[in-house]
């Protein structure tokens, strides 16, 4: 099926580009993580082919769209602009798989030559069964639940199309969508419950959807198949980033889980409620498994906008988490390699003159083997995509990186206190954020001290801490800035930040478990090791390149820096930018890298000569390694996870919960006949830029006929941007017969492109507007022209206005 291949081109695209401008993810990797050796327990795989297929689809998506756009000033015909642009699609990206391919293929040989030293030192892969198979159950996991929640609540059975109770009301705008793009031709795009307002809202993951209904998927598929394919991505991408920063192989799973099962006090406090009115606790817990419908302890938490049906509700979510988790990790090696510049400073001002006016700190370096220049070309061509598909997430992404700029076409003002409904106090804010979060943000706090004092302790690069203050500003960003009509709108910052601190959390979790300790052991040491002689040689060659770049002024130029790994071995400026060898701040080493007097190096490289040849080979006594005793081992490793195990609970608690209602809820659902005959008489004698006036309906039959109406469910066009109050007024007035004037009706309706009118008992017996107007169906009975009746679909009438 085409639509099949046209994911697989998104795929093998993606890989193949980020392929390219990442040459060597093991080098991004020993430059993001904390221990070197751990290396060999991730497989590259694991960021090249999630963050290929992220960066596939919005290359594709958003080429095939810009293309469809550019065709459709030269042609009339949408179904010709589609297939022209969809052949086009297909031969540009298969021309750029293979080109990306011969371009890797003729680099590799010359990085391989270049950075060989480099290379040799990087821990490979462990191809190891056991790590096959822990990755490979593990992501397949993670695939099955992402298909459980998307498909739970929408699917098609048979010719209905059921939408779970839960999610119907924000997929009628998403469908809507979808069917303009997929059976009808929405480009220049216009927002479907609001036509000839154009459109303000991210709809490029919609617009996928509909090329994969255009070329033959049903629409539960279309819609889902990306959705899975999303959250996966982003399960792999955010295990991923907690195992570079925990060095902790179980943290793969955990963070992840956490995202399924959120941290918060609803259930403690709903089980409270419940125990004080005489329910026994069991009988509370059995009550809550029961429960069809979401808690009520804040603002909104009965709308589920903290549970695990966000996820299946706002099918782009995942896709912006995903890109924000591309750009940090992409984005570590330079955060930890200013971490540690920074760290070597003498004072105030050498702290600041490191950071604003160091050619290390900001200029990328000639023959850098992470190539600085192809990251931030992948991470440019990512932001520039963003904002349409999530232009939340590109905030956020912007917060994350501290790139204080904002994209967005909403308008932004001061509004602190979120959605608080008794006062933005400090209080108040305390207490909202640890009943929403629970334990989330407490753990996730004291994972990131503990690791700032452990790499203070132990002088490393202390970016972990500061990765996790990064992380939290879409979240202080929410209870700041109001960024659309809709305050509610700001809880994907919130969940933005919540994700990314699970990382932190799992980190602690999975400390927890495999205790971060060595058990001591007995050693002798029988001779002073040839590797010993060898670092007294760098020292030296290190200290000639030192002394090689010093300008003509006094001020020594900053020495590049390497990144950290478990090992005690001395400290080194990377000139070569050899980022796999330990950086531990020894002061000896420290002063001669600091020191202007070029005469002074030299005097030290003389006298380095001199221990080398002066090295004695000697039997030492025996010693023991730092570490613990097995007794004290087994101790804290039980306490460990008893500890763990203990937090799991308060952590999943409410999630367990909510997942309960999530499936108690969505045992009912909407609806709604994909064989309508006033949804097939609609596709096959009406053009799809044809406006309908229809009732206000959310979720309808005919939506799914890809045409527009002028005034659909108002709440959706409102929230998106949309001057639902001016429509309002207008709407209720051509409902009504323009006071009986016809010609009026009509003069309006063609200059809004109105060319049909559908009666339908939906209208009701309600008054419409401020002026309380009253539908008039005899208006439209005596005035215009009738083509179609519905006698078995609700009675339905369409009428043709012009």
């Amino acid at each position: 099926m085409l639509a099949i291949v046209y994911l697989i081109l998104c795929t093998f695209f993606g890989i193949s580009f980020v392929g390219l401008l990442v040459p060597d993810v093991r080098r991004l990797y020993v430059a993001s993580a904390q221990y070197k050796k751990f290396i060999g327990k991730v497989p590259g795989t694991l960021f090249i082919v999630p963050a290929g297929i992220i960066v596939g689809i919005i290359a594709v998506t958003y080429f095939h769209y810009f293309s469809s756009l550019g065709l459709s000033y030269l042609f009339d015909n949408g179904q010709i602009v589609l297939k022209i642009s969809t052949l086009l699609t297909f031969a540009f990206f298969l021309w750029m798989i293979l080109t990306n391919i011969v371009i890797i293929n003729n680099r590799r040989k010359k990085r391989e030559e270049e950075f060989k030293e480099i290379s040799d030192a990087i821990p490979p892969f462990d191809q190891d069964v056991k790590n096959y198979v822990f990755y490979g159950i593990s992501t397949v996991a993670f695939a099955c639940i992402s298909c459980f929640l998307m498909f739970y609540t929408f699917r098609v059975s048979g010719h209905s199309l059921l939408s779970g109770f839960s999610t119907f009301s924000d997929f009628a705008p998403h469908t809507a969508m979808v069917s303009s793009f997929g059976v009808g031709f929405n480009i220049p795009t216009q927002y479907m419950h609001f036509s000839g307002d154009g459109i303000q809202y991210h709809f490029f993951f919609y617009f996928l959807c509909g090329m994969l209904e255009y070329m033959g998927l049903p629409i539960d598929m279309a819609i889902n198949v990306p959705s899975v394919i999303a959250m996966t991505c982003t399960f792999v991408l955010l295990g991923l980033l907690a195992m570079l920063l925990s060095g902790r192989r179980i943290a793969y799973i955990i963070a992840p889980v956490l995202v399924l099962f959120r941290s918060s006090f609803n259930v403690f406090i709903q089980i409270k409620n419940l125990t004080s009115t005489g329910t026994s606790i069991k009988e509370a817990i059995k009550t809550l498994a029961q429960s069809s419908s979401w808690s009520d302890v804040t603002p909104y938490d009965n709308w589920g906008i903290w549970a695990i049906n966000v996820y299946p509700n706002q099918r782009h979510f995942m896709l912006g988490m995903a890109l924000i988790l591309i750009l940090i990790i992409l984005y570590i090696p330079f955060v930890r390699r200013m971490c540690t510049s920074l760290s070597m400073s003498e004072g105030v001002g050498d702290f600041f003159k490191r950071f604003l006016f160091s050619r290390n700190a900001w200029l990328p370096r000639t023959g850098d083997p992470i190539s600085p220049i192809l990251l931030m070309t992948l991470s440019a061509l990512i932001v520039s995509m963003m904002p349409y598909f999530h232009g939340s997430a590109l905030i956020a992404a912007l917060l994350v990186l501290f790139a204080m700029a904002i994209v967005s076409e909403t308008s932004i003002q001061w509004k602190p206190g979120f959605v608080l409904s008794d006062g933005f106090t400090a209080g108040s804010l305390i207490k909202y954020i640890l009943t929403v979060t629970g334990l989330t943000l407490v753990i996730g706090l004291i994972c990131a001290v503990v690791y700032l004092i452990y790499d203070i302790i132990k002088k490393k690069p202390v970016h972990r801490f500061i990765l996790f203050i990064c992380f939290l500003f879409p979240g202080i960003f929410a209870f700041l800035v109001q960024v659309s009509l809709e305050m509610l709108a700001n809880h994907k910052f919130i969940q933005f930040t919540l994700i990314l601190i699970d990382v932190f959390v799992a980190s602690a979790l999975s400390n927890l478990f495999v205790i971060p300790f060595k058990i001591r052991k007995e050693i002798v040491v029988e001779e002073v090791k040839e590797e010993e002689a060898e670092e007294t040689e760098e020292v030296e060659e290190a200290t000639e390149t030192i002394s090689e770049e010093k300008t003509e002024e006094e001020t020594p130029v900053i020495p590049e820096i390497k990144f950290g790994d478990e090992d005690d071995t001395p400290a080194l400026p990377a000139s070569s930018m050899d980022l796999t060898t330990d950086f531990v701040f020894n002061d000896e080493i420290k002063e001669e890298l600091e020191k202007p007097d070029n005469k002074q190096l030299d005097e030290n490289k003389d006298e380095k000569t001199e221990e080398k040849k002066n090295y004695e080979h000697k039997v030492v006594e025996p010693s023991y390694t730092k570490g613990l005793s097995l007794p004290a081992y087994i101790t804290l490793e039980i306490l460990g996870v008893i500890l763990g195990i203990a937090l799991i609970l308060p952590l999943t608690a409410t999630g367990i919960s909510e997942w309960c209602t999530y499936i108690n809820l969505n045992k009912n659902h909407v609806e709604v006949n994909l064989e309508s005959p006033l949804t097939n008489w609609i596709i096959e004698n009406t053009n799809p830029d044809d406006v309908f006036l229809t009732p206000m309906w959310s979720m309808n039959r005919f939506y799914f006929a890809g045409r527009p109406s002028y005034y659909g469910w108002p709440y959706y066009a409102w929230s998106a941007g949309h001057d639902t109050a001016t429509r309002e007024i207008i709407y209720s007035w051509l409902i009504s017969g323009c006071d009986d004037n016809y010609s009026e009706f009509l003069r309006y309706c063609k200059e809004r492109h109105i060319r049909y009118v559908i009666v339908d008992p939906d209208f009701g017996g309600q008054t419409y507007g401020p002026d309380q107007r009253e539908f008039n169906p005899e208006f439209f009975a005596d005035h215009l022209t009738q083509v179609a009746y519905f006698a078995d679909d609700n009675g339905a009438i369409i009428y043709k206005v012009y």
